[in-house]
């Protein structure tokens, strides 16, 4: 019974070492662990180059912002130009308009003269015909063929 005491004791104070260096071993390697990750990071030069690009991509944001402000500017600035010059169009007709209904008033605008239209080119006998009636002959309104036939010529 002795002995069969003495072996469980040295069992038991085996298993409180083996569980003891066990811990021992994982916490040193969780720290070697973590030592290992923290070192693999970017390197400084590569955390540079990172904050060099997040600032060129805010630069570039930033100036098709102002392009874009000034692109609508300009729109603006045409509309506004355009808006005066159909205001002052308006207003230019307006006092045309005036003053031509004061000459009106006085008697100084004259009505221009109707333009008379040139006779036309007759296509066959019959508006040959119909041309020739009227005030241009002095005595029947007709012509004989033989004179109209002349003149066609």
């Amino acid at each position: 019974m002795l002995e069969t005491i003495k072996i469980l004791i040295l069992l038991g104070t085996t298993k409180i070492n083996i569980k003891s260096k066990m811990k021992k071993s994982l916490i040193l390697l969780s720290l070697a662990g973590a030592i290992a990750i923290s070192s693999c990071g970017p390197s400084a030069e590569e955390k540079a180059a990172a904050e060099k690009a997040i600032q060129d991509s805010i630069a570039a944001a930033q100036k098709a912002i102002d392009d874009s402000l000034a692109a609508v500017a300009a729109a603006q600035a045409a509309e506004d130009s355009m808006r005066m010059a159909m205001e002052q169009a308006r207003l230019d007709s307006i006092a045309l308009a005036d003053s031509m209904a004061a000459a009106a008033a006085k008697g100084k605008v004259k009505p221009k003269p109707k333009k008379k239209e040139a006779p036309k080119d007759p296509k066959n006998m019959k508006d040959l015909i119909k041309g020739q009636t009227g005030s241009e002959n002095s005595g029947t309104g007709l012509k004989s063929m033989k004179d109209l036939m002349k003149d066609k010529k």
